[in-house]
């Protein structure tokens, strides 16, 4: 028997998702097909020449050469890409000149294949996988069939159970474990396993394709058939939340689709078969059409038959009657009735034919339908098997991971704490030398140098020997120049940080002395306020001391005049950016002055709408809900409403916020003043709880948003409360999609928004609907009573015509 040996295909992942062929699976199939075709002495056409292997060592000593060497050694005459001469020669000119590394690693490839698999046997899944994806040579030998022993004896060292669900080979659950790539999309990004579903996936395919299976499963899903959430892989684990488990039950999109295409094509009776039904009934009815003229000609003709043999006398066979068989007379032989009746005997003649036909048809297809029911219980019990097994192997992994992760993470601390003690020894010990061999150095000259905690030259290794330290003496001699300048800057920024510190004082009798609560709010946080240029003067130089009274008021005018001008600055730019992303225009048009978008131009009033609210954008602006020994401290959203709100809300929660100096020139290059953004999935958000409202963006307050997340339905007791209704967003990219009030539906658009910013993605517009129970409700209670009335007024009708007396067969009219 021969077989033709595969070509290899460039994947882009290593290994795909269950339920779905994987190039992995292809390519171990072929390993497996290759290997017993060799055993039977097959011959490879596609090198032209044959191949007999006996044992499996030959071909494991052919799989670590290169498939080029591969393919000369077997009589091919494929030749290799020019580009990849080039390139090959290009590396090998660059080594030469000196230009490149000579890789350390390079000739590992050299090594025996025994060497090989003993140096194996000593590495990590982790490690295999990655060395697996080094070369084509590496894979090879490590995807082989003989590999997998290989993997087992490195999974087990590493404490991982072996799995009793069989729906995975070992280099494909390295990959869950160890993986660095998503199975969907293959990018790097934050990617978190999930052990029961064999999934390993960045944050946007978990929100993408993870599905909740509750009561609205067939709802959201109608496609899907019924049994398909029993049949599926499930999970406890919320798409959000990846350490604790949810109350609820989640699958996987792709691997429900391909489930349920698998069961619908299973059914005895599906939409193939009904299609081929009605495309049978359409030709039986063109045949009875043909049929019928048939019988019509050949009437005629017995008629014209029996007129021309007219008197003439045929043996006729018996028919059966009440009494028995008898013959026909000269009449009924003679007459066009008899001449139907024989016709009709032959149809039933074909009758019968046509019904053993249809008896056969009826038996090919209980078969078919018995052979299908069987695939698909078979299917069903296999996959319950599967799901039950997957169900406890995903238990014992999340364990046995969560162990492993935990020795690992001591054995991390204990291997940093014994890095760190020895390069404070070390550190300590080149410092001493330096003390006794230098006199123009001291102890002071190291302390806040950070190139003195950070080169490795100092930091890392043992104590110093003698010898050791002749040899390194000339080296760490120049960085001590370099050293002692780090130390005197740092010094300055501490001297500059100390001045800082005194002006808060100064700066707390600033708020006390604002003669109210909005024009304290309206001056610049501590941080910002230190960035005044007025106030810049103060601490950057050591030549003012800004404790001094006198030296205050000579600057105080200035001061004050910078405050005014940062109010207004923070005005301008909170109106540029309302406009900017509610209006459509450009840059342009956004670059006024005071009086283009001043207070006279927008008041107040303006900056109070809800179209006019603002976020918050400074760090640590959302927090969790925590629990400390004076309490539990409450969770806070991010801050989102008018300005004067905002900036009471930044000198409450934000007033000791801190800013490096490269943050501060950032901001200072954007010419940003204030601390608030409006990103434009807000906005879109804020436009559509608007229009459920039913009022216009110029006129909507925030009592009309509040009220639109309550039913328009009164309670029927005395005090007529309203009950709840629920905001549901449809398009949602996350998996929260029901909202009892309209700031939380803002707060989860504010977290998407931030969340495609980072992954820089482009989210749709969203589509925001109202759902009122209460509604709902009594528009089916009207129904109902409308229904109840027509019924009603239809008898009524009906008795009115019948003059109050029951219906009687003889009252109905003639039409």
């Amino acid at each position: 028997m021969s077989s033709t040996r595969p070509q290899r295909k460039a994947t882009k992942r290593l290994y795909a998702n269950d339920g779905a062929p994987t190039d992995l699976d292809v390519e171990m199939s072929e390993g497996e097909q290759q290997t017993t075709s060799k055993s039977k002495g097959s011959v490879d056409k596609g090198k032209g020449k044959s191949k007999t292997t006996k044992s499996k060592s030959k071909r494991a000593a052919a799989t670590v050469a290169s498939d080029e060497e591969d393919e000369l050694d077997s009589g091919s005459e494929v030749e290799q890409p020019t580009k990849k001469r080039k390139k090959t020669t290009k590396k090998k000119q660059q080594r030469k000149n000196g230009k490149q590394k000579k890789g350390k690693l390079e000739l590992i490839s050299t090594l025996p294949v025994e060497l090989l698999a003993e140096i194996c046997t000593h590495l990590t899944p982790g490690d295999l996988l990655a060395l697996s994806l080094t070369s084509k040579a590496f894979r090879s030998l490590l995807i082989s069939p003989g590999s997998v022993s290989l993997w087992k004896a490195s999974r087990r060292s590493v404490g991982l159970p072996d799995l009793t669900a069989g729906d995975r080979t070992e280099a494909q659950y390295a990959h869950l474990v160890f993986g660095t790539r998503c199975d969907m999309c293959g990018c790097k990004d934050l990617k978190v396993a999930d052990f029961s579903l064999r999934k390993y996936l960045c944050n946007p395919c978990r929100q993408k394709n993870w599905v909740k299976i509750g009561w609205r499963f067939k709802t959201d899903h109608p496609h899907l058939h019924p049994l398909t959430p029993s049949l599926a892989l499930t999970t406890d684990h919320s798409p959000a939340e990846r350490r604790y488990r949810s109350s609820a039950t989640y699958g996987f999109l792709p691997d429900l689709e391909t489930i349920s295409a698998k069961l619908y094509e299973l059914e005895p009776q599906n939409v193939a078969v009904a299609e081929a039904a009605a495309e049978a009934d359409a030709e039986n009815s063109e045949v009875d059409e043909d049929e019928a003229l048939l019988r019509e000609l050949l009437e005629d003709d017995a008629e014209h038959q029996w007129s021309s043999q007219k008197g003439t006398r045929t043996r006729q066979p018996r028919r059966p009657s009440m009494y028995g068989y008898q013959g026909s007379t000269n009449a009924e032989a003679s007459s066009p009735a008899s001449a139907r009746v024989e016709e009709e005997n032959d149809d039933d003649d074909d009758d019968d034919d046509d019904d053993d036909d249809d008896l056969e048809v009826e038996k090919e297809e209980d078969q078919e339908a018995q052979i299908m029911s069987k695939l698909r219980a078979q299917f069903i019990e296999e996959r319950e098997e599967l799901k039950q097994k997957a169900a406890e192997d995903g238990i014992k992994v999340f364990c046995a991971v969560k162990e492993m992760r935990r020795a690992a993470k001591e054995e991390n601390l204990r291997s940093n704490r014994a890095k760190r003690a020895a390069g404070d020894a070390r550190r300590a010990g080149i410092q001493q030398r330096i003390l006794d061999e230098f006199e123009d150095y001291d102890e002071d000259d190291f302390a806040d140098a950070p190139l003195w905690y950070s080169s490795k030259l100092i930091n890392e290794g043992g104590e110093l020997d003698d010898e050791e330290w002749e040899e390194l003496k000339p080296t760490i001699v120049k960085l001590l120049p370099r050293l002692k300048a780090q130390q005197e800057q740092a010094e300055a920024v501490n001297d500059q940080r100390a001045r800082q510190y005194a002006l808060r004082a100064r700066y707390k009798k600033l708020l006390d002395i604002q003669p109210n609560e909005e024009s304290r709010h309206s001056l610049p946080l501590f941080t910002d306020f230190l960035h005044l240029p007025s106030v810049k003067e103060l601490w950057e130089s050591d030549e003012v001391d800004p404790e001094d009274d006198e030296v205050w008021g000579e600057h105080l005018d200035a001061i004050i005049d910078d405050l005014d001008e940062y109010r207004l600055d923070v005005r301008l730019q909170a109106v540029r950016t309302i406009l900017a992303a509610t209006t459509e225009m450009d840059d342009e048009e956004l670059d006024g002055d005071v009086d283009t978008f001043g207070p006279d131009s927008y008041d107040d009033k303006w900056l109070a709408r809800p179209v006019s609210f603002l976020v918050c954008n400074l760090p640590k602006c959302r927090t969790r809900r925590r629990w400390t020994f004076s309490g539990i401290i409450p969770a806070r959203p991010t801050f989102f409403g008018s300005l004067p709100d905002l900036l009471a809300h930044q000198h409450s929660h934000h007033a000791d916020v801190f800013f490096t100096e490269k943050q501060r020139k950032q901001r200072e290059k954007d010419e940003l003043v204030g601390h608030f953004h409006l990103p434009p999935l807000v906005v879109s958000t804020l436009s559509s709880l608007i229009e459920l409202a039913g009022v216009e963006d110029e006129e909507a307050t925030v009592d009309d948003l509040v009220a639109a997340t309550w039913s328009t339905v009164s309670a029927s007791d005395e005090a007529a409360t309203k009950s709840p209704a629920y905001l549901i967003w449809e398009n949602s990219p996350g998996s929260k999609r029901w909202f009892r009030h309209w700031d939380n539906l803002i707060e989860e658009a504010i977290k998407q928004s931030e969340r495609a910013a980072k992954a820089k993605r482009i989210l749709e517009v969203p589509i925001v609907q109202l759902y009122d129970p209460a509604a709902e409700r009594e528009a089916e209670m009207e129904q109902m009573e409308q229904d109840r009335k027509k019924m009603k007024r239809g008898k009524g009708k009906k008795r009115a015509k019948n003059q109050g007396g029951s219906r009687r067969p003889w009252d109905h009219d003639s039409d």
